[in-house]
């Protein structure tokens, strides 16, 4: 008798737990897969991208310019479901994807900005948020037209690749100028290696490019931006080309600032090379003001990486002479002999950021 009066028990009980699981895979269905804010970031990407291939007409064709497309749009093209039925229950989200032309190459940076619960961050404004701001000491200083970094010890470190890049200066624009400083890319080359009419030697020319003259150095740099050595097809969509301050400065001008070496500029190109005062810029010693004081070298994170490599500027003086960076400070070899090169790259003021906090044992990782 027992059995008999269990055996319905189970059968009610077996229907009443189909029917519970029929009905969460009918709500799930309905109000479709919930994901993580980080994967709603990559819906919207995918979806810009997608957008983007069959209306490449509406894409920025300048330098840095961008667009902007909404999740609404998103989603009325049928390139990803509206925010509200994928983003985490209960939030209240707004998305978007800014498409921003750096080179050849695109970059497409998802924005979405759910109140409190979760905010997309550009790299630029995690860098200069106020609470990393000094006034004295080491860290990020702000000046006239943005931002420098100062000091020895300074998280001031992204990754680009299996590339390591220091931040050396942000514009008010939010554009990071960074150098390379991963000890196995250095390359070492001569400036330039062209006869030299005034001075009867192959002891190179000391202009950048000017007319149909153009420097051995120029076109090392233009090579980097189709080579994989310094930044890679992944990661050259992070660097916006920039104009790069090509003027000769003059051996008796000790002042720490880039007023001759900026009075002329390059054409736009991804690659450029320190300036004579940046060795100097990095410095906190308060006894370092000008160019010949060897304290420069002293609380200046530039100072460690064992440069010895070329700048961009020649001596106003020499038809020859370029300057290049040593530990103590800057001095000037002939053109034609070999230094090491450490390039620059402007990294793009859209970037977003993923991780890090800039050390050495994190440096800052882009999305």
């Amino acid at each position: 008798m027992k059995d008999k009066k269990i055996m319905p028990l189970l059968m009610i009980t077996g229907v009443i737990v189909i029917a519970f699981i029929l009905m969460m895979i009918i709500i799930s269905a309905v109000s479709g897969k919930r994901l993580t804010y980080e994967k709603v970031e990559n819906k919207l990407l995918s979806a810009a991208e997608s957008y983007y291939k069959t209306r490449e007409n509406e894409l920025p064709q300048q330098n840095g310019a961008s667009v902007i497309v909404s999740a609404e749009t998103l989603a009325t093209a049928k390139k990803m479901k509206s925010l509200n039925k994928i983003v985490p229950k209960g939030a209240n989200c707004s998305g978007k994807v800014i498409v921003t032309k750096n080179g050849e190459y695109y970059l497409y940076s998802p924005i979405l900005e759910c109140g409190t619960e979760y905010s997309s961050k550009k790299l630029t404004n995690v860098v200069t948020d106020r609470d990393n701001i000094v006034i004295s000491g080491e860290g990020l200083y702000a000046k006239d037209n943005g931002y420098i970094f100062k000091g020895k010890k300074v998280n001031n470190l992204v990754k680009l690749g299996d590339t390591l890049w220091a931040i050396m200066d942000i514009d008010n624009d939010g554009y990071m100028r960074l150098i390379s400083v991963s000890s196995n890319k250095k390359a070492r080359t001569a400036w330039d290696t062209n006869y030299n009419v005034n001075e009867k030697a192959s002891n190179g020319i000391n202009e950048y490019y000017s007319g149909n003259r153009i420097s051995d150095i120029r076109g090392v740099l233009v090579d980097y931006e189709t080579s994989e050595y310094y930044l890679t097809v992944d990661t050259k969509k992070y660097v916006t080309p920039r104009k790069w301050c090509i003027g000769k400065r003059s051996e008796t001008n000790i002042n720490i600032n880039t007023t001759e070496e900026c009075s002329v500029l390059s054409e736009e190109q991804m690659f450029g090379l320190p300036y004579v005062s940046d060795a100097f810029m990095a410095s906190t010693d308060p006894d370092c003001h000008t160019i010949n004081d060897a304290s420069c070298d002293n609380y200046n994170y530039l100072s460690s990486y064992a440069l010895s490599s070329w700048t961009l500027t020649g001596v106003s003086e020499s038809t020859s002479k370029v300057y290049y960076v040593v530990s103590a400070g800057v001095v000037s070899a002939k053109a034609s002999s070999s230094r090491n090169i450490m390039p620059t790259v402007y990294l793009s003021n859209n970037v977003i950021y993923a991780s890090g906090d800039g050390s050495i044992e994190s440096p800052y990782i882009l999305k």
